[in-house]
């Protein structure tokens, strides 16, 4: 898979989450994944 097909993925799983985000480390981001969404969706997990 290349990074677009990996991207797709994680938003057809609704796992990359566009936003604003504090992340722990204090650093912000406008994008979060969150992996648990996808891992709960095998047939999608399965493609990564």
């Amino acid at each position: 898979m290349n990074e677009s097909q990996i991207l797709d993925t994680f938003r057809e799983s609704n796992a990359l989450l566009e936003g604003h985000f504090v992340l722990r480390s204090g650093l912000h981001s406008r994008q979060y994944f969150q992996c648990a969404l996808i891992l709960e969706q095998t047939k999608l997990a399965e493609r990564l």
